[in-house]
């Protein structure tokens, strides 16, 4: 009980700041989920800008009719097979 909640502890923030604040605070590559190398570039210009990335994103995401949000979520991520948690199902 104990020791799994500190071993945890590190992958639930990863994954709370990812998807709360949609950023992946990953510098060693441990993190499971994985930035499209176009949003890593979009991130950096919007930073840089001092704006939000939805904002920036508006009209360079969003080419399929939806929402720049949904884009976000939907082609800016994808999963690294072989670092997902045991308690973490494929289908994901």
């Amino acid at each position: 009980g104990k020791v799994l909640n500190t071993v945890c502890v590190p992958i639930f923030g990863m994954i709370h700041k990812w998807v709360f604040e949609g950023v992946l605070d990953d510098p060693y590559g441990e993190f499971f989920v994985r930035a499209a190398p176009w949003l890593v570039q979009l991130r950096k210009r919007a930073h840089a800008a001092g704006g939000g990335l939805l904002a920036l994103s508006g009209h360079e995401v969003g080419s399929t009719g939806s929402s720049a949000a949904q884009d976000l979520w939907r082609d800016g991520y994808t999963l690294h097979a072989p670092q997902l948690p045991a308690f973490i199902s494929d289908s994901l």
